[in-house]
């Protein structure tokens, strides 16, 4: 059973997945994020797409990081789903999931 992990977000900012996986080194493993739009719909950003997608392994501990630069964030707003996924030799593991809620930004330019 994945963790679960809901994440707040403001529109039009870097947006910020870190997730640390505990005594499991998942540094060779191929990772994936996905963001989708509720209830299994279309998929709105991929991290093998979009943002850079970075994995280490220290201290008997992997951490994955996904960095979607504001550039990028500025069209999403709204409830969306997300999960983090894992492939290492034939096995596929769905480590995280949860609820992405990106609110509008209040700061505006002149």
């Amino acid at each position: 059973m994945p963790g679960v992990a809901n994440k707040l977000a403001v529109r039009g900012d870097t947006l910020r997945f870190k997730f640390a996986i505990v005594g499991v080194n998942l540094s060779a493993s191929d990772a994936h994020i996905q963001i989708r739009k509720p209830n299994g719909g279309a998929i709105v950003m991929d991290s093998a797409a979009v943002g850079t997608l970075t994995k280490s392994w220290a201290n008997s501990e992997t951490t994955i990081e996904w960095v979607i630069p504001f550039s990028l964030t500025g069209t999403l707003i709204g409830k969306y789903e997300y999960d983090l996924e894992t492939t290492l030799t034939g096995e596929r593991t769905t480590w995280v999931q949860g609820v992405l809620e990106v609110e509008a930004d209040i700061t505006r330019t002149a």
